[in-house]
């Protein structure tokens, strides 16, 4: 049997050949090419793999800034609830004292009328204390 019915080959070297040279250069190519793919399939999934961790990183910093302006937003409705139930007790307050003020005028003007009434009866029983009566 000879080579060439083996389906035996010789290069441009001498070398031995199972398939002739034009598939051997593509087969050589196809294989340099699926190594570029494949590092640059890695490179890409390096770069996802980045992106996603800083994604992740990122969430995680939103989240702990959303539960932070929750907080705050919470301890502000208590602020404002706070002051409001503050405003209706200072606003009872100045009710009452009003009120206050009110019943204590009302006192001293009778307290006031009842010191009118007793110095007229002390001018009347002078008058009467210095005018002699005749009878």
């Amino acid at each position: 049997m000879t080579a060439s019915k083996l389906g035996l080959k010789f290069d441009d070297l001498g070398r031995v050949r199972v398939v002739d040279e034009d598939t051997a250069v593509a087969t050589n190519e196809l294989h340099e090419q699926s190594n570029e793919l494949l590092e640059n399939i890695v490179k890409y999934q390096k770069i996802v793999e980045d992106l996603v961790s800083v994604s992740e990183t990122l969430a995680a910093q939103v989240e702990k800034e959303k539960l932070l302006a929750l907080q705050a937003s919470i301890k502000l409705q208590h602020e404002v609830e706070h002051r409001e139930l503050m405003k209706h007790q200072l606003q009872i307050q100045a009710l009452e004292k009003q009120a206050e003020l009110e019943r204590m005028n009302a006192e001293y003007h009778n307290l006031q009328r009842v010191e009118q009434e007793q110095q007229d009866i002390m001018d009347q029983l002078a008058a009467d204390l210095l005018v002699p009566s005749y009878t």
